[in-house]
């Protein structure tokens, strides 16, 4: 799983070319938002949260929040139970000593951790299977690894709200496995595109449905009623520039994806290059860097490839 670190090294001091984010035909931002209106009136069927859930993230936002509420609704579903506390106790989250239930795993963690492990395990939850190529378990494990990456240089650069990074990294890719599962056949037909002609696999979905998948994952969230910056800068996740007042947030996705590609953590990813993703990025985040005493881009990433592998590890140990 580790990628070579001799190739990562040599990928940092070259200057490489962007991987392309739109079709081969020059798709215009307007014929990119009306394909995926058309392809959102295809689905018959979006992916839903688990009601405890939906219930329990409800009861952590009130003001006098029950944890023993949270934790009573969190038991009547025994999956969600089972990893949320497996979640809880691992050395990530900082156990020391193991819990034994759900009502001592949550009572030892804040508000913001709690819903942070029910949404994580609740969106799983949401989509437990994908069809071949994909499967439900690398498909999360690099969504998780990129929202803990995401969340880990938003903490580094002082970004004001780091949860939010960990959210909009983990829901990043919600459309493209809405596409797998409601469309397979020409999901499959995609990746088969891309090991043609050596495309990467957001370009070969691009070819196929003539939009990328941020639009879709987006569309997802609304129905989700998430907050609308995470929304935003996962729209714009090809092309953080234009996300404008979230241009940091969207490069806080790229990179955090950008980083578990690195390592190797995806469906296999025709024509990807090593640190490609660096050209993607708005200048916001080498500003952030830097404005905080962190170096340049590379230099930063370059330190944060043990950080970014724990994190993989951690990942893979959850689904």
């Amino acid at each position: 799983m580790e990628h070579d670190r001799a190739t990562l090294q040599r990928a940092s001091n070259e200057v490489v070319p962007e991987a392309p984010a739109a079709n081969q035909h020059a798709m215009t931002p307007e014929e990119n938002t009306n394909n995926t209106e058309l392809l959102i009136r295809e689905i018959e069927r979006f992916p839903t949260l688990p009601d405890v859930a939906t219930l329990a993230l409800e009861e952590l936002e009130r003001p006098d929040c029950d944890f023993d509420e949270v934790a009573s609704l969190v038991s009547l579903d025994p999956v969600l139970a089972s990893r949320i506390l497996r979640m809880a106790n691992s050395a990530y989250f900082g156990a020391v000593h193991k819990a034994e239930n759900v009502d001592a795993a949550l009572c030892r963690l804040g508000i913001r951790e709690c819903r942070a492990l029910i949404l994580t395990v609740a969106l799983m939850d949401s989509i437990p299977d994908l069809p071949s190529p994909v499967s439900a378990k690398s498909f999360w494990t690099l969504s998780l690894a990129s929202a803990l990456i995401s969340q880990k240089i938003a903490e580094d650069i002082g970004y004001p709200s780091p949860e939010r990074a960990y959210l909009a990294g983990l829901v990043h890719l919600l459309g493209q496995a809405v596409l797998a599962i409601q469309f397979t056949d020409r999901f499959r037909h995609a990746v088969e595109l891309g090991r043609r002609d050596q495309l990467p696999l957001v370009v070969a979905l691009t070819e196929e449905f003539g939009c990328d998948h941020a639009g879709l994952t987006a569309h997802i969230l609304r129905r989700w009623s998430f907050p609308e910056e995470v929304t935003h800068a996962i729209r714009y996740q090809f092309t953080p520039s234009a996300a404008r007042n979230e241009a940091l947030l969207a490069s806080l996705i790229v990179a955090g994806d950008g980083m578990c590609r690195d390592f190797e953590l995806a469906l296999e990813d025709f024509g990807y290059s090593v640190r490609s993703w660096l050209s993607r990025i708005d200048p916001c985040l080498e500003q952030a860097l830097r404005a905080a005493d962190l170096g340049t881009t590379v230099e930063y990433f370059d330190r944060l490839a043990e950080p970014a592998q724990e994190a993989i590890d951690f990942a893979l140990t959850i689904f």
